[in-house]
């Protein structure tokens, strides 16, 4: 992971990436979901505790958004060997 400076802007957590001068701001669901991966949680933990924290409605496919939340984040090098 790249070296980021990090702060709490309420409940969502902005990233700055000084190498490619890039802000990132996360929202209270992508940050839990960065904060947790970060952490070496896997998914099927990282969607437990969405779902218990998040109000999610039966059957959404919650497992697919959490990739595409990982793909993102590992695309923009803000996670742990990315």
């Amino acid at each position: 992971m790249k070296d980021l400076l990090s702060t709490e802007v309420g409940d969502e957590k902005m990233l700055y990436d000084p190498a490619q001068e890039a802000v990132h701001v996360l929202s209270p669901t992508a940050r839990l979901i960065h904060e947790l991966a970060a952490a070496g949680q896997p998914i099927v933990a990282i969607e437990a505790r969405l779902r218990e924290r998040f109000a999610v409605p039966a059957g959404h496919d919650l497992r697919r958004d959490i990739e595409a939340c990982l793909v993102e984040l590992a695309a923009k090098g803000l996670l742990p060997d990315s």
